[in-house]
C-alpha cells in the first residue's frame, strides 16, 4: 500500500499536505516535485527574507492614478507565512513511524484509536504507545498548505509553473481560481480573501478555503 507523509511543525502544531499541492503523498511521489510542498516548506524557512533580490514578495502591487507610478500593499497572508517556521522543529512524518516518537504525552490527550481486542474492535485512549505523530497532527494540528500555497503565487514562475489540474477535488476547484486571479488580474487577489487586515477577513478566508461557496467580502474591502 505504502507509507504517507506530511511536513509536520512541532512547535507551531501546524503541517503541510502534499495532496493539497497536487502531489502524490508517498516519498518519492512529492520530494522530486517542483512548485510543491517542499518549495512551500522552502517559503516557510526563510529567514530574513524580503531584504534583497531574489527573495519572495509579501506584497501586491497596482498602479496608481498618476501614470508611472505603482503603488503597494502587504498582503497579510503572505506577511506572516513566509519565514513562520524559521528555527522550528520539523519532520517529514510517515504514517507507518514509530508510536510516541516526537510527542509529548500532551499531544495524545483527548485522542483515542481503535484495537482489536479478542476479536472485537475497541476504542481505547490515545498514548505514547499507541499513536504516532502522523496521526496526532492529522488529528490535532493545522494544516496550512492552502496558505503556503497562496504566498507560493505571489512569485510569477511558481504559478506559471504549477499546474492547477494536478490539485484534486474541491480544493482543486479553489486553486484553479487563484491561479486565474494571479495570472490575470493580481490586483484582485485580496478578494478572494477578504479585507487584508481584519479578524473578519480571516474568518472569510477559512470559510473560502472550506469550500464554502457563496461568501460577501467585508464592507471595507
Amino acid at each position: 500500500m505504502g507509507q504517507y507523509y506530511k511536513v509536520i511543525n512541532l512547535d507551531k502544531k501546524q503541517f503541510l499536505n502534499p495532496y493539497a499541492f497536487g502531489e502524490g503523498i508517498k516519498l518519492l511521489e512529492f520530494i522530486p516535485a517542483s512548485c510543491g510542498a517542499l518549495t512551500g516548506l522552502g517559503i516557510l524557512l526563510a529567514s530574513g527574507n524580503g531584504r534583497g533580490g531574489g527573495d519572495t514578495s509579501t506584497r501586491i502591487s497596482y498602479p496608481a492614478k498618476k501614470k508611472d507610478e505603482v503603488l503597494y500593499e502587504i498582503d497579510w497572508v503572505c506577511e506572516e507565512i513566509v519565514g513562520s517556521w524559521a528555527g522550528d522543529r520539523i519532520v517529514i512524518a510517515g504514517d507507518y513511524d514509530d508510536e510516541g516518537k516526537f510527542l509529548t504525552q500532551e499531544d495524545c490527550a483527548g485522542l483515542s484509536i481503535s484495537e482489536r481486542k479478542k476479536g472485537k474492535t475497541v476504542t481505547v485512549p490515545a498514548s505514547l504507545k499507541n499513536i504516532n505523530l502522523y496521526h496526532v497532527a492529522a488529528e490535532k494540528f493545522k494544516d496550512i498548505s492552502h496558505l503556503t500555497l497562496y504566498a507560493m503565487f505571489h512569485e510569477r514562475w511558481i504559478y506559471q509553473e504549477f499546474n492547477p489540474k494536478k490539485a484534486r477535488g474541491e480544493l482543486g476547484i479553489l486553486w484553479n481560481e487563484i491561479h486565474t486571479l494571479a495570472k490575470t488580474r493580481k490586483r484582485d487577489l485580496p478578494l478572494l480573501v477578504g479585507s487584508l487586515k481584519t479578524l473578519e477577513a480571516r474568518e472569510i478566508l477559512d470559510k473560502r478555503l472550506k469550500n464554502i461557496r457563496e461568501i460577501k467580502p467585508p464592507k471595507n474591502v
